[in-house]
Parts: structure tokens; sequence; C-alpha cells
């Protein structure tokens, strides 16, 4: 991953160009990516491909929103897996590159945001 791409006209298209409604949408993600990320830990540990499937279909409607289109569809493909029960599917390394690349995208949000 580590490739940031936010899709900036989707973005200020779904936010009305609001700069504070942008940046409290990246701070209520920013809130709930410890959560995120204990919930699908656990799930992953205990395979349970169910939990694993909603709490990526939360996220990836979460990141969607931001204009993070390229990760939704990382986020799709983890979902889509967990469905599946694809059981040679890395989940864990998967997961652990969606909260990197994620991080990644909020700091360049937030530049951009500043601008």
């Amino acid at each position: 991953m580590g490739d940031v791409n936010i899709n900036i006209q989707s973005l200020l298209y779904r936010t009305a160009g609001d700069k504070e409604l942008i940046m409290d949408l990246c701070n209520v993600l920013k809130n709930e990516l410890s959560n995120y990320q204990y919930e699908l830990q656990s799930a992953i540990i205990n395979d349970e491909y169910d939990s694993i499937a909603s709490l990526c279909h939360k996220m990836k409607s979460s990141v969607a929103v931001l204009g993070f289109d390229k990760l939704s569809q990382e986020i799709f493909t983890i979902e889509d897996n967990a469905r599946k029960k694809t059981i040679n599917f890395d989940f864990d390394m998967k997961i652990n590159c969606i909260f990197i690349s994620l991080n990644e995208h909020l700091i360049e949000l937030e530049n951009f945001i500043k601008k």
C-alpha cells in the first residue's frame, strides 16, 4: 500500500467544500481507529469472519466519505474475503496495512485542509 490517493473532488462534493465538516469527519474517524483496530484483531484471533466483514463494512463507509477510494476498495477486499470465509487470506497482514495507509491518508487530508 503506502500509496496515498484522495479523491478530492468526491470529498468536496460530499461535504459541499465545508472544511470544518471535513475536519470533523476526520476527527470522528481518528477517534474510532483504536476501536476498529481492537475489534478487528479480536475477530481475527477468534476466526469470527462475520464480525470481520461487519467491521470492515462500517470502516469502508467511513473512509469512502473522505474520498479514500483506493483504501475503501482494499477494505472491501477484506470484507469480501471475510464473507466468503477465505481460510488462506492473510487478514492480519491486510488489516495492518489498512491502518498504516489510513494514518497516512489522514495526515495527507489534514495537510490539504490546512491549505
